[in-house]
């Protein structure tokens, strides 16, 4: 009996979070049928999504007229030129690019309260001081982060490889096996903890869009009452975007002219479900 209405309840919370991510949604078409909203999200999309490849193209061009001028062989510069430009373009986005992507934020945050959102909001990225270094940090944090992912994932994958093709070469398939579904594990466990530290801040920047003069640590205290607060937070904020998959499936086969629609409104509706789950929990 007891068993049952564990089952009951649990069934009838999946539902009422389903219901609430429906609620974020249709709210944030809402929001995004008002024009200027919609204009600011679509030209900041833009700028952000043309910027790489005008960072790409005009650093590359740069490099190879340096690289001329100094007399740097052919094969030199095909070794040299895809690492340096990865590392100029990494550190350009820090400083010019994540500003503007928090200040996206930032405008849609204040649109999902229900204030006024203004052009300075975006600006105030680049000119207050505090802002800009939250930005700049936040985003280099999440580049070394998804480095170390993408190093972490290749090193396991060649190593296990590599080991692996040896115990087969050396008649040992149950061993090689089990090294197989090990690592898959061993990656596994590794992804979902990488999924788990992004998502155990996921409200962290809409507590700093409120609270900017506050320290780390008093944003982190304000961070763990909100969760304790709001039991599956993270469970609902991964379902909420995976639930946008289709739409990231769209923006693919559109070969990314859909983004200019699916990011504005993939960003109001994550403002909706953050300003939401910070409610009434003294964020």
């Amino acid at each position: 009996m007891k068993h049952k209405n564990q089952s009951e309840e649990k069934k009838y919370d999946i539902e009422k979070m389903s219901d609430r991510l429906k609620m974020y949604k249709r709210t944030a078409r809402r929001i995004l049928r008002d024009r200027r909203v919609k204009s600011v999200l679509t030209l900041g999309t833009l700028i952000v999504a043309l910027s790489p490849i005008a960072i790409s193209a005009l650093l590359g061009r740069g490099l190879e007229i340096v690289f001329s001028l100094v007399g740097v062989g052919e094969r030199v510069t095909e070794l040299v030129l895809q690492p340096s430009l990865i590392l100029f373009e990494s550190v350009i986005f820090v400083l010019a690019v994540a500003p503007l992507v928090y200040g996206m934020r930032a405008y849609a945050a204040r649109a999902a309260d229900g204030d006024e959102p203004t052009a300075e909001t975006i600006v105030g990225f680049y000119s207050n001081p505090t802002y800009r270094s939250y930005s700049r940090r936040r985003a280099a944090f999440l580049f070394v982060a998804l480095l170390f992912t993408v190093l972490v994932f290749f090193g396991v994958s060649e190593l296990v490889s590599y080991l692996g093709d040896r115990l087969v070469l050396d008649g040992d398939v149950a061993r090689a096996a089990i090294l197989y579904f090990g690592s898959l594990l061993a990656l596994a466990i590794f992804a979902a903890m990488i999924v788990g530290t992004v998502f155990d801040r996921y409200l962290y920047t809409a507590l700093f869009l409120r609270h900017p003069g506050s320290s780390p640590k008093a944003l982190r205290a304000r961070l763990d009452a909100c969760m304790k607060k709001r039991q599956g937070v993270k469970r609902e904020a991964i379902t909420l975007n995976a639930s946008f998959v289709g739409w990231f499936a769209v923006v693919f086969f559109t070969a990314g002219l859909a983004a200019l629609y699916v990011v504005p409104y993939l960003m109001l509706t994550n403002a909706v479900c953050r300003s939401y789950l910070c409610r009434g929990s003294d964020a």
